[in-house]
Formats: structure tokens, C-alpha cells, sequence
């Protein structure tokens, strides 16, 4: 038998000897023929597996590690490890494997280089869309740090983890960085309806969540939960709800429900515009309850115009209104005063009114004693509506060269304002939360009743509040009987309440001096100088 068919199965082990050697060479030279590609090693089984392959075309350089492909049929190309270097001219769309099968991708890196821009994908995979697990895209010389994501094949979808890119700002401002990182999370955009949903973004101290732009001639959109944590700005993080904003090659404008403003870097300046109850509407979760009030409250309009840069300029308008009948107004304006002041054991309430034990009626307080508080504190008060723009102008162009808020150019008003209502941080919120509680009490309060509450809140030293129970601690005396330079004295503490000299150690001797100061400079009449000063010119020697 073995005779019979010896010769046929020495037939067939030469020739399963010679395909399996010679076969992988014939296949290797019809792909490399067929496809022009290059390939290292065959391995013959199903499917067939090419190692080595090099792509060298016009718009696709490769070198991929591993290629799968059944001999017939139309299953995909699988591709596994490699690198791929594509340029991309036009609006050219990728193309399917040669044969009409589909291509699917594992582990690639992969290089696109366009008009104007270069991605380097890591992890890329291709499947029913383009997915990759990092890379970077450069355009104009920036590098945008990508996270994984995911393209969809016709190039119109995008989504991304996660992106980062190294921004400068166009503009300096002291202490407010200039160069940060721009990072956004959770994108989806959309090439077709030019359009991204980001489900967070954050520079600095800026953040935000829930943001949608949208590509016009420039970029629209709109924010949820705007956070801003700068101690400029407060001495926490302040958050605005909602925000609409719009983005163009000469500044931006944001939208807070109806108010509008309106920023230019490149001049270092904002305006604003809006209602007096859409101001106070449109103001960050955090604001102080005297201001959580329905913005129907209010009634007016509000502008401004500022430029941070140099000695700063400042255009402020307003003719804010408050409906006086409503809190937190209707309680002062009936005499009952109840604030959180400062003591030596932190924050205490203080209740008081007209009638009360340290209540200093302003028909008992002597001019002279007012006179001193106006001089030294506020010296427009009885002419301003509450503000000083020309203060607030001063207090910018110190600050700016400072690079902190120091000077804060407070009206005695702004400063009942802070006592009764507010911190004493010095922040951009502060200056805002204090500017429309003083509109509120000037629409409200006759200048008299603003500085009788002014005189009976604020603080004198350490746990002394109010100027009847100073008058008593400084002097034993009664509002209605101090002297001239003791009522200067007790004005000249209130800038610094804790660091107060007391009279007896030099305090009363430099009242007497400032007081020498502000004759001079035709500030106050000589007549609120001492008697024994005031008969010669003896008075101008004692300095």
C-alpha cells in the first residue's frame, strides 16, 4: 500500500513544504506589488498577519506593527500598534482600506498636519469613530494638552476629557496673573452648527461650569455658576448663576440678567450699564442679606466707566432709589439699630436706638463735635448723594500703584453703610455691596439721621462703639459738653480704632495739632482753636 500511494504522499509533503515557504513570499510580493507597501514578515493563518508593514504614500507615511486581513470576504483590516503620519490637504475625508473593506485601528500614534495646524494623537483606535487617549494640536503656535477623546468619521463631532493650553492674558494688573492655564472639561463640539458644551473651564482664579459658545464672527455663549476666588475680589470665592457673554478680536461684553458690560482689555477698561434693581439682581450668590432684597426695591439706573491704567479714570453715574418702607430700611428709619460689631472676642450684636442708654440724640450733639467729624471723615457729606466720584478716582490710582485694595475713599455714608451691614475686608465686592447700600440710605435718610446712626455705630477703640459711651471713656463727660480738641480727638480715632493714643499720653496734644493743621490750610475757622491759642500767633510756634 505503501507503495501503492508513496509517491503521491511524497508529492504532497514537498509540496506543503514549498508552500509553506514559498506561499508567504508570493503573498508578500502581491501586497507589496498590489498596494505599494513594504513588508517585513508574513505569517500565514487566518486571518493572514503582515508585522512590518511601511506605508509610503503622498499624503500618508505609516509604519505599523501588526495587519490583519482574511484572504477573501469583506471583514475589516485590523490594525494593531504603529505610527501613521497624515497630510491632510483640503477637505479631504479619510478612505477606506484598498479593496472597499473598512479599516479598524488599535493602538496607533498618529500624526495629522494640516493648513495651519499639527495634531499628535496617542492611543489612537478607529472603529465606528476616531478615539485616541492624549495627544496635542498646535495652531498658531499654541499647543493645546488633550485629553482622551473621540472624533466622529465624517470629522463634524468632537468630544474631549479633557484640555489644557498655557494662556496669556492680553492686559497686567498687579497681583492678577497674566499668564495662567486655560483648561476645559468635558467638551462636545459640533464643526456642522459651530458650536461647544463644556461641562467645566477654569484660568486662575476664574471658573465656571456648564458653558456653551458658540462661532460667529466672533464667540458667544452663555456660563452657569461663574466662580471668581481672587482676593481682590473677596476674601473668598464669589459665584455668579448665569452669565451671557460675547467674544471678538476687540474685547468682550457680558451679559448679568439685563445689565450689561462691557470690557476692552487692550485700554484696561469696563463700563456698565443696567438698572439699579438689575445691578442688585444680577450680584454674586454671597452677597450680604441687606442686599437679598427683590430687585423691585429699587428703582434708577446705574453707569460706569473705568480705566484701570496709569492714574486710573472714573465715570460713575446713578440716581439709585430704595422703597423705604421695605427692610432693611424700615428699621433704621423707626430708630432700631441692630449690626454685628468687632469686639476683642470676635463678632458680638449690638442693639440699640433712639432712648437707649448709649444713644446720642443729633438735636443733643453740639456742632462743633459734628463739625470735627465732617472735616476729618467726609468734608463734601452734606452735599454728595452718598459717593464721591472724584474719591473713588483718588482711591483707584492709589490702589493701582499699590497693587491692593488700601485706600477704599469712603463717604461718612458708605461708612454706615459698611458698620451696619458689611466686613471690613477691603475688596472690589465690599466697595460694590457698600456704594448701593449708601444710594439706599441717602434715598432714604435725611443727611442728619445718617450721621446721628454714623456717630452712635461706629467704633472708638477696642469694644467702644458709639461716641456717647467714648465721650464718657475718653473724657467722663456727656456728648453735649466736650471741647473742641476732645471732639477732634474722638474724629481722629476713627480712621485706626485700635491703635487709639489716649488722650493723657500725647492723644489730646496731637489733636490740638492737627486741628493747628487745618486752620492753616483754611480747613476749619480759628474760633475751634483753644482760647489761649487764638490771642496771638503763639499757636503757629507750638508745632
Amino acid at each position: 500500500m505503501f507503495k501503492k500511494f508513496g509517491p503521491y504522499l511524497a508529492l504532497l509533503i514537498v509540496l506543503v513544504t514549498v508552500a509553506r515557504f514559498v506561499t508567504p513570499r508570493v503573498i508578500k510580493g502581491y501586497v507589496e506589488g498590489h498596494y505599494q507597501v513594504k513588508v517585513a514578515q508574513v505569517e500565514l493563518g487566518w486571518p493572514v498577519v503582515f508585522h512590518g508593514v511601511e506605508v509610503q504614500r503622498e499624503a500618508l507615511h505609516a509604519e505599523l506593527q501588526e495587519v490583519r486581513a482574511t484572504p477573501w470576504g469583506s471583514a475589516p483590516v485590523e490594525i494593531l500598534g504603529g505610527t501613521a503620519h497624515v497630510i491632510k490637504k483640503g477637505h479631504a475625508r479619510p478612505q477606506a482600506s484598498p479593496g472597499g473593506r473598512s479599516i479598524i485601528a488599535r493602538g496607533l500614534r498618529v500624526m495629522v498636519e494640516g493648513e495651519g495646524f499639527q495634531a499628535d494623537l496617542e492611543g489612537f483606535n478607529l472603529d465606528s469613530s476616531y478615539r485616541f487617549q492624549s495627544g496635542t494640536f498646535t495652531a498658531d503656535g499654541r499647543v493645546v494638552h488633550l485629553g482622551a477623546g473621540g472624533i466622529s468619521k465624517d470629522l463634524q463631532s468632537v468630544s474631549l476629557d479633557s484640555a489644557e493650553v498655557d494662556l496669556a492674558l492680553p492686559f497686567a494688573l498687579p497681583k492678577f496673573p497674566s499668564k495662567g492655564v486655560l483648561r476645559v472639561e468635558n467638551v462636545k463640539a459640533n464643526r456642522g452648527a459651530r458650536s461647544a458644551e463644556i461641562g467645566k473651564l477654569s484660568y486662575g482664579p476664574v471658573k465656571a461650569e456648564h458653558v456653551r459658545v458658540e462661532k460667529g464672527q466672533g464667540f458667544s455663549g452663555v456660563a452657569q455658576s461663574v466662580t471668581i476666588n481672587h482676593p481682590w475680589v473677596d476674601v473668598g470665592p464669589v459665584t455668579v448663576r448665569d452669565m451671557g457673554f460675547t467674544l471678538d478680536a476687540t474685547g468682550a461684553s457680558i451679559l448679568l440678567d439685563n445689565t450689561v458690560i462691557l470690557v476692552d482689555p487692550a485700554n484696561y477698561r469696563i463700563a456698565g450699564t443696567g438698572t439699579c434693581g438689575e445691578w442688585v439682581k444680577a450680584l454674586p450668590d454671597e452677597r450680604p442679606e441687606a442686599l437679598q432684597v427683590p430687585p423691585e426695591n429699587w428703582s434708577g439706573d446705574i453707569n460706569f466707566d473705568v480705566t484701570a491704567k496709569g492714574h486710573g479714570e472714573i465715570a460713575f453715574n446713578f440716581d439709585c432709589k430704595y422703597k423705604c418702607s421695605e427692610e432693611p430700611l424700615k428699621s433704621l428709619r423707626a430708630g432700631l439699630v441692630k449690626y454685628m460689631a468687632y469686639g476683642t472676642h470676635g463678632l458680638f450684636e449690638r442693639k440699640l436706638g433712639r432712648g437707649s442708654p448709649d444713644w446720642a440724640d443729633i438735636a443733643e450733639i453740639p456742632p462743633l463735635v459734628t463739625k470735627a467729624f465732617i472735616t476729618l471723615e467726609d468734608p463734601g457729606f452734606l452735599s454728595h448723594r452718598g459717593i464721591i466720584v472724584q474719591a473713588l478716582r483718588n482711591s483707584l490710582t492709589d490702589n493701582l500703584k499699590l497693587g491692593e485694595f488700601f485706600r477704599g475713599g469712603s463717604t461718612i455714608t458708605q461708612q454706615l453703610a459698611k458698620n451696619l451691614w458689611l466686613r471690613r475686608h477691603k475688596t472690589l465686592s465690599r466697595k460694590v455691596y457698600e456704594a448701593l447700600l449708601a444710594m439706599a440710605l441717602e434715598s432714604c435718610l435725611t443727611k442728619q439721621e445718617i450721621l446721628e446712626l454714623y456717630l452712635n455705630v461706629v467704633e472708638f477703640g477696642p469694644d467702644l462703639y458709639g461716641i456717647a459711651p467714648a465721650a464718657k471713656h475718653y473724657f467722663n463727660k456727656n456728648v453735649g459738653d466736650l471741647l473742641p480738641e476732645e471732639a477732634f480727638f474722638l474724629a481722629h480715632t476713627l480712621p485706626h480704632p485700635s491703635k487709639v493714643v489716649p488722650p493723657e499720653q500725647g492723644g489730646l496734644e496731637n489733636a490740638r495739632k492737627l486741628m493747628r493743621q487745618l486752620v492753616l490750610a483754611g480747613n476749619i475757622e480759628d474760633v475751634y482753636l483753644p482760647a489761649e491759642e487764638t490771642s496771638s500767633e503763639g499757636w503757629q510756634t507750638n508745632e
